[in-house]
């Protein structure tokens, strides 16, 4: 059962992501596929300029699905909010 899971973060942010071991960084959106179903802990990396916000969470990701994330900052901290789009 494999699962596929994308991030976006907002525009002149670049982002990097790492699930699994596994790190993927872009400007504004990261991919990540093939991943198993189920649980998993990701850590986010949310750059602009010379700030950074990190993020660290769980991943519930379904089985034969794909997953997004938004990822937010507010009040100097990093969020994520799921889509269903």
């Amino acid at each position: 059962s494999q699962a596929n899971v994308t991030f976006a973060a907002p525009a002149g942010y670049k982002l990097k992501v790492t699930v699994n071991g596994t790190t993927q960084q872009d400007d504004q959106y990261v991919r990540f596929e093939n991943l198993s179903a189920g649980d998993h802990t990701a850590a986010l990396s949310i750059t602009t300029g010379s700030e950074t916000y990190s993020l660290q969470t769980t991943l519930s990701l379904p089985d034969d699905r794909e997953t997004s994330y938004f990822v937010i900052v507010v009040n100097k901290a990093a969020q994520i909010h799921w889509s269903n789009e």
